[in-house]
């Protein structure tokens, strides 16, 4: 059998074109996939918070105890003694004090009475107790002296408020009456205690009573006492001084009357 050349190449160039045709025409011809990259990314260094410093630890400080507050109460003998030794004004003749209640309430006050030194009048000082200690409240003047005064401290008056009355004595013959009152505990302002000023009389606004003689004596016998005190008048021998009656009108000393010697 003789070899066809032509048929061949026919045959070899159909084959082909067959070939070329099922490659462009598979799904299956690309076996490789190149992927497709999105833009590079930037590579990002994180930021590293700051270390805290260290909280201090808090102390505690101990709960601190709280002081106890004084408790008011009555004064004790040492502590009236206590205040007694502790009072030491400049005097001529020492001090003399007495406990008493000169104020109508629950506790003893003392009053000091003494003549300071370089002084012509006695001086009355009251110390008062306030429930925790002494202090003084109250300070004034007598009258002439050249020793301490005899002092008495109650209700003269009888009008539940106490009195202080000093007793001055001077020379021979001299003799005065310095009254003090205790305001009442509901009048506003002023010391706790006052002067005892006379209305009228010799001894007008002052509250020092006589000078030759003073004393505390019921003349008219109603239980309430007057002040009889002797009045200086110039040429009358000492002995003839007139005497002035002062009577309680339920707030002051009130002149009534003057008494002579010879009446």
């Amino acid at each position: 059998m003789g070899f066809n050349r032509s048929r061949w190449v026919l045959g070899l160039t159909a084959v082909a074109v067959l070939v070329g045709s099922c490659a462009k025409s598979s799904p299956q011809a690309e076996s490789t996939t190149t992927a497709t990259l999105g833009p590079s990314a930037t590579a990002t260094t994180p930021t590293l918070s700051p270390t805290p410093a260290p909280t201090p630890t808090k102390t505690l400080s101990p709960t601190p105890t709280p002081s106890s507050t004084p408790t008011k109460h009555s004064p004790t003998d040492a502590e009236r003694a206590a205040f007694v030794a502790s009072f030491h004004p400049a005097a001529m003749h020492g001090v003399d004090n007495v406990a008493v209640n000169a104020d109508s309430d629950s506790d003893l006050e003392i009053v000091f009475t003494y003549v300071p030194a370089g002084a012509e009048d006695s001086h009355v000082a009251v110390a008062d107790w306030d429930g925790l200690a002494y202090r003084i409240v109250f300070e004034g003047d007598g009258g002439p002296a050249d020793r301490n005064p005899r002092v008495e401290v109650r209700d003269i008056f009888h009008n539940s408020l106490p009195k202080i009355a000093l007793f001055d004595f001077t020379g021979a013959g001299g003799a005065s009456l310095a009254l003090f009152t205790f305001r009442s505990p509901t009048a506003a302002g002023g010391p706790a205690y006052q002067p005892l000023l006379a209305s009228g009389g010799c001894d007008n606004a002052n509250h020092v009573y006589g000078v030759t003689g003073a004393t505390l004596v019921d003349v008219d016998a109603d239980g309430i006492p007057e002040v009889r005190a002797t009045c200086e008048t110039p040429g009358t021998p000492e002995a003839s001084y007139p005497v002035d009656i002062y009577k309680w009108d339920g707030r002051t000393l009130v002149y009534i009357r003057t008494e002579h010697p010879a009446d």
